[in-house]
């Protein structure tokens, strides 16, 4: 839907969006993700994950580094056709943050779909009970967690957008502007970081009510920011 809003409203590039997809599926996804199977399954690892400060630390280290260094390289060497028009930064967030969005709904939701709509397994692996126990918990599975995991998403696309926005500027307005790229790192790393160690004492709703309200102040000053730079 954003795309085509964008697109048809914007004039805003399609390959805004793809490249934000790729960087997501490129740098996250896939080189941070061969990162983590390396440090988390070393010694070093181990105490990472055993420590709730250190795994939210090093968490949103991670996360700040690949997602946001392939949002700068992007930009800088792939999207220079596209300088002309501010919104493309908003296009390629949406492609960011969307594909994250696709894959973790959407996988999500179809694991659990299929899990629930088959029937037992035949043969020797099958144990009895095994798939109405786990179809029982999916079931009741409390029905506003699913709200949460929607919300939790528009959090995260608003997020991408407004860093989208901060690391465009960095990139396209000078000098002036390369703040927005520290900024960016340390936002996306105090959110991840965040995440990890406020959710485990406000509860979910509560942090995602505040993650929201945050995520969506920070993209009301990106765009903001992006209709009144120059």
């Amino acid at each position: 839907m954003l795309l085509f809003v964008l697109r048809r409203r914007y004039g805003c590039k399609i390959k805004a969006f793809l490249l934000g997809a790729a960087v997501m599926l490129v740098f996250a996804l896939t080189l941070e993700a061969m990162i983590h199977q390396v440090v988390l399954t070393s010694p070093a690892g181990v105490t990472i994950q055993q420590n709730i400060f250190l795994y939210a630390l090093y968490g949103g280290f991670m996360a700040a580094l690949f997602e946001e260094t392939g949002r700068y390289l992007a930009m800088r060497f792939m999207m220079k056709d596209m300088y002309s028009n501010d919104m493309n930064s908003v296009m390629y967030g949406a492609g960011h943050g969307g594909f994250e969005c696709m894959v973790v709904l959407g996988v999500t939701g179809i694991n659990n779909l299929v899990l629930a709509l088959s029937g037992p397994p035949v043969g020797p692996t099958n144990v009895p009970g095994l798939q109405e126990d786990l179809t029982a918990q999916i079931s009741s599975y409390p029905t506003y967690m699913f709200a949460l995991g929607i919300v939790e998403r528009i959090s995260a696309i608003c997020l991408h957008i407004a860093l989208s926005v901060f690391v465009w500027k960095a990139v396209t307005k000078g000098a002036a502007y390369r703040k927005y790229l520290l900024l960016a790192y340390l936002i996306h790393f105090a959110v991840d970081a965040g995440t990890v160690i406020i959710s485990g004492y406000t509860g979910a709703v509560i942090f995602e009510a505040l993650l929201l309200v945050f995520c969506i102040a920070l993209l009301y000053y990106a765009l903001k920011m992006l209709r009144h730079a120059y």
